[in-house]
């Protein structure tokens, strides 16, 4: 049986627990393996919604259980959610929104926003992982300088 997870699953009605979450991450990882694969375990973009001038780290729980089950698994892994945190806290609300794929909707990203939040993954990869992924990733240093100075794009 094929299992499914993604970003609704944090929501209380969604009736995946905590555990489950990690477990699907577990069993995800292990399919990718047994196809050949490498899995890289990726922690949940900032939802970008902001309290008091600062995101409000809602996916605390998630990032967590990716990291662990990415260390318990020896799996690769990156913080997206610790560096988009970064990131949309720099540049604040404002411009953060401007990422939206429609007003108000701080989860879903426009063309825009997706571009700069797969540069972040790709530059997170490349630093993380250079001798397996330099050479087949395609730099962009004029968006990396801007996201690593907290600049919009």
């Amino acid at each position: 049986m094929q299992q499914q997870f993604g970003h609704n699953d944090q929501k209380s009605t969604s009736g995946v627990t905590l555990g489950q979450y990690a477990t699907n991450l577990g069993v995800f990882a292990d399919e990718v393996e047994n196809a050949g694969g490498t899995p890289i375990l990726v922690t949940p973009l900032t939802r970008r919604t902001f309290s008091g001038g600062k995101v409000v780290e809602n996916l605390a729980n998630e990032t967590a259980k990716t990291l662990e089950v990415a260390k318990t698994k020896s799996l690769h892994s990156i913080d997206l959610n610790k560096a988009s945190t970064a990131y949309v806290n720099a540049i604040g609300s404002a411009e953060a929104d401007k990422y939206n794929l429609a007003s108000g909707d701080r989860t879903h990203l426009n063309e825009r926003g997706g571009v700069v939040f797969s540069r972040i993954v790709s530059d997170l990869l490349v630093a993380g992982y250079p001798s397996e992924l330099k050479d087949v990733t395609k730099p962009d240093a004029a968006l990396s300088a801007l996201i690593k100075a907290g600049k919009p794009y």
